[in-house]
């Protein structure tokens, strides 16, 4: 499709709140092979602090989107140590929730 090889794999960078599975399936149509997710982190102190558009919830709503669509190459979760406002308490919880997410990446 568009001249690229069908074995090739398309990544999109999506933050969460900005798409939903209609909107990601119209991608996948056009030739979207892989998505990775920048959540960043679960929790929404952080998520505030650092400026993102997006909360938790907002996340896992994206996931579950990126699931029900399924992209041929999959997905990933990108996650960010170290942002404003997180405690090492919160960046576990961040880690436990991505791990409960079964991403096959994480970076």
């Amino acid at each position: 499709k568009h001249g690229i090889s069908s074995k090739a794999e398309i990544t999109l960078e999506c933050d969460p709140g900005t798409f939903d599975a209609a909107k990601l399936q119209k991608y996948v149509d056009a030739g979207v092979t892989r998505v990775s997710l920048g959540c960043q982190s679960f929790d929404d102190e952080a998520l505030e602090a650092a400026g993102r558009a997006h909360r938790r919830q907002d996340a896992l709503d994206a996931v579950q989107a990126v699931k029900r669509v399924g992209p041929r190459h999959g997905w990933s979760l990108d996650l960010i140590s170290g942002l404003p406002g997180t405690t090492p308490e919160g960046w576990m919880e961040t880690l436990h929730e991505a791990h409960s997410l079964n991403p096959p990446h994480v970076s």
